[in-house]
């Protein structure tokens, strides 16, 4: 199985997904999502198992929803799709200064 790094891709086991998104329980077609990108590409051409660590197994939709919330987090606003802008927009409309602190915590 193919897996993608930052801009290559590497051959790693086909055991590496179980086809369950950890984060709504879809069963079927999942990606790994890389939380955090702890190493070099070059250490992980030389050792491809690498390329598993800080990732998570997520659905499609649940995919798309993660690298959203990264990008928020990241304050990336040219790439946050304009979906999640509104959505966000909506989530932050006339809420209280201490519970827009806690749901930025979640953006």
């Amino acid at each position: 199985m193919k897996v993608k790094y930052r801009r290559i891709s590497v051959e790693v086991p086909d055991s590496a997904r179980g086809g369950i998104c950890e984060a709504c329980g879809h069963t079927g077609k999942t990606d790994l999502h890389h939380i955090i990108y702890q190493y070099s590409t070059k250490e992980v051409r030389e050792n491809p198992k690498l390329a598993l660590e800080g990732t998570v197994e997520l659905c499609y939709r649940c995919h798309r929803i993660a690298n959203a919330i990264q990008l928020i987090r990241a304050g990336d606003d040219e790439k946050v799709p304009d979906r999640v802008k509104k959505v966000c927009r909506c989530l932050t409309a006339g809420i209280y200064c201490e519970q827009l602190d806690k749901l930025r915590f979640f953006l």
